[in-house]
């Protein structure tokens, strides 16, 4: 458009520089190129606007149809001046349809900018509203060209008008979703930190130290093993600090198998732990399986003098992988929240840190001596490959 633009400005009062044909067929192309830019803002903004939508075809076509009678009527117009015509001195003038050209392209113009203030009054996001009112000052920017363009002929100042308003819109939204990114990674890191703070409990240092005290007298080959053991369980969790990006299932389980065969040796004979692995070819966020089974010991089986029994299963279905945590242990009230942050921050970091790096969910049900079962599902499409 702003090429074919200026080519009718230059040809402006050129009869003897160029033929009229030339000069029209560049104002036709110009005027069609205005309808395609008219339609595709259109759908750009719709899709912004309502990105979940879906149109029928017969509606797409309707939407459609009035831009390819006026791409015809204008590309037409370079041979029959029906929505412009070049006179002899080259001089640009309006055919009798050119309220056709006005008419669709102000359409396709007004019902977005309507729909975007629209949304920008509705809306409590001010990044939203900010993009929103941006549409709207598209519309505004254009009206106030055409109408300076009246005074100032030899300037193309619709299509640099549209050029500069474009441009605005790209770093709005460029800059928006910088910061909304940086915001996620700063959000992402304060999880993954407070899930790493939230596994090191003093306690269970404590309890898997005297563990290994006391088995240096009595096993000493089993207290060198269970040092092993405890160094690599810490490794992982210092690891987890510096993986931003989801692991496999393989390791997050080994991390837990570490975790669970220190807590025996704590619990002993108290704690039984069942595996039902069925699917391992996925990923999923690191420190996600481990917190869960940490809260059905500690939580659930701790606090029965018999202990307990904790069933770990995971299994594939056509749309994602999910991983079940079981334990039937006292269970709690799950519509109530708790007073204890660190088991419920646990939760929460979880399920965020499943939202936003895979798109997984969390859900967690529990009955006051009933037990508690926890499920992780992880769509197969927000899985890595």
């Amino acid at each position: 458009m702003l090429a074919s633009d200026i080519g009718s400005f230059l040809f402006w009062n050129t009869a003897a520089a160029c033929p009229s044909v030339v000069a029209a067929a560049c104002n036709g192309i110009c005027l069609a190129a205005v309808a395609l830019g008219c339609y595709y803002w259109f759908q750009f903004i719709e899709l912004r606007l309502s990105p979940g939508a879906v149109r029928t075809k017969i509606a797409e076509r309707t939407i459609r149809a009035p831009l390819l009678l006026l791409c015809a009527l204008d590309l037409l117009s370079v041979f029959t001046g029906w929505v412009f015509y070049v006179s002899a001195d080259n001089q640009y003038m309006l055919g009798k349809l050119f309220w056709v050209q006005s008419a669709v392209t102000l359409a396709y113009l007004l019902v977005p900018t309507v729909h975007a203030a629209h949304k920008a009054v509705k809306t409590t996001d001010a990044r939203q509203r900010r993009e929103n009112l941006t549409y709207v000052a598209f519309l505004l920017v254009c009206i106030a060209a055409v109408y300076a363009g009246d005074y100032v002929p030899t300037l193309p100042l619709f299509a640099l008008s549209i050029f500069a308003v474009i441009l605005i819109l790209f770093l709005t939204l460029y800059l928006d979703r910088e910061y909304a990114l940086a915001k996620r990674e700063r959000e992402l890191t304060e999880a993954s930190t407070a899930v790493m703070l939230s596994q090191i409990q003093p306690h269970f240092l404590y309890n898997t130290l005297c563990a290994i005290q006391a088995l240096c007298t009595e096993d000493p080959p089993e207290a060198a093993r269970t040092t092993a053991l405890f160094a690599s369980f810490l490794r992982g969790d210092l690891d987890s600090l510096s993986r931003k990006e989801p692991v496999s299932f393989e390791l997050e389980l080994r991390h837990t198998r570490n975790y669970l065969e220190l807590e025996q040796k704590r619990f002993s004979e108290r704690l039984h732990i069942v595996y039902d692995i069925r699917a391992t070819a996925f990923f999923l966020p690191t420190l996600t399986l481990q917190p869960i089974v940490e809260n059905a010991v500690n939580h659930g089986l701790s606090e029965r003098e018999e202990g307990g029994t904790v069933r770990i299963s995971s299994e594939e279905t056509d749309r994602a992988y999910v991983i079940t945590v079981t334990d039937n242990g006292v269970g709690f009230d799950a519509s109530a929240v708790g007073e204890d942050g660190r088991a419920h921050i646990g939760i929460a970091n979880v399920r965020g840190r499943l939202r936003v790096l895979c798109g997984g969910t969390l859900t967690v049900e529990s009955s006051p001596g009933e037990g508690t079962t926890a499920v992780i599902a992880i769509p197969k499409e927000g899985t890595p490959k």
